[in-house]
């Protein structure tokens, strides 16, 4: 009885964060910066230089030395095993290109 009772509970609380995902506006997935954070991959950042002022500034926070991107945009949840701090792992490495500042047709 007791492993049938387990089994229903575990089928209660999965049924309760469907119904929490079914009614929330979106359900956050992990970009490719987020995702390459997580697992120390690489990530190549092509012509950066043409990059908004906004994602530049947003980026500030993982090329400091604490490696460190807060997502805001997250929000909560209520699912605690989720931090909405990422915290780069060490392998974690960024590469950045760029052109030449007289190139024609660029910002």
């Amino acid at each position: 009885t007791s492993e049938r009772e387990m089994a229903l509970s575990e089928s209660l609380e999965e049924i309760e964060d469907l119904a929490i995902r079914y009614a929330s506006l979106f359900v956050w997935a992990d970009g490719p910066l987020v995702t390459a954070m997580k697992t120390g991959q690489m990530l190549l950042l092509d012509e950066m230089s043409l990059a908004e002022d906004a994602v530049l500034e947003r980026l500030n926070s993982v090329l400091e030395p604490s490696r460190t991107l807060v997502l805001a945009e997250k929000g909560d949840d209520g699912n605690s095993r989720e931090s909405s701090v990422v915290v780069a792992h060490d392998d974690f490495r960024i590469f950045a290109t760029m052109n030449p500042g007289g190139d024609f047709g660029k910002r």
